[in-house]
């Protein structure tokens, strides 16, 4: 869901439209158990959702919101192959304004690191939730030959 939340904060900032103009909500959400090992952490689950963005008696441009959001998806959820794309309804009020849905598929991994503290009980453990830590070589030994 945070990328729903943010995609909807990215087109409040960039439009103006007011806040109490827009809903959004989670639809056909399904959860895919993973229990993958990253090392750091554990990622439990991968949750797939349409993101439903309804925006009732805007006056902004139908095509720059478009664009605005396939901007935002283009540069910002990198993970979207296999994902529909967005699809839109609108419906024409008067001479100014517009009611626009948006539905956005998404997929989001869930992650979670050790936490003794940690809300979430899991493997016999205590857990929270957040992005698991990378570790990333900085040089490489002990091999030999070159790269072609």
């Amino acid at each position: 869901m945070r990328k729903l939340q943010a995609l909807v904060r990215h087109i409040l900032t960039e439009t103006g439209i007011s806040r109490e103009n827009v809903a959004a909500f989670l639809d056909q959400g399904a959860v895919v158990l993973t229990g993958r090992n990253l090392g750091h952490g554990v990622e439990v689950c991968v949750l797939k959702y349409d993101g439903v963005i309804d925006i009732e008696r805007s006056d902004y441009d139908g095509i720059a919101l478009l664009a605005l959001v396939s901007g935002w998806l283009q540069s910002h959820d990198p993970d979207r192959d296999g994902l529909e794309d967005p699809e839109v309804n609108a419906a024409v009020n008067d001479l100014s304004t517009t009611d626009v849905q948006i539905a956005v598929e998404f997929q989001e991994r869930i992650e979670i690191i050790p936490d003794e503290c940690g809300p979430i009980t899991f493997a016999g453990k205590r857990w929270r939730v957040a992005p698991v830590p990378v570790d990333v070589a900085e040089r490489v030994d002990g091999m030999s030959g070159g790269i072609r």
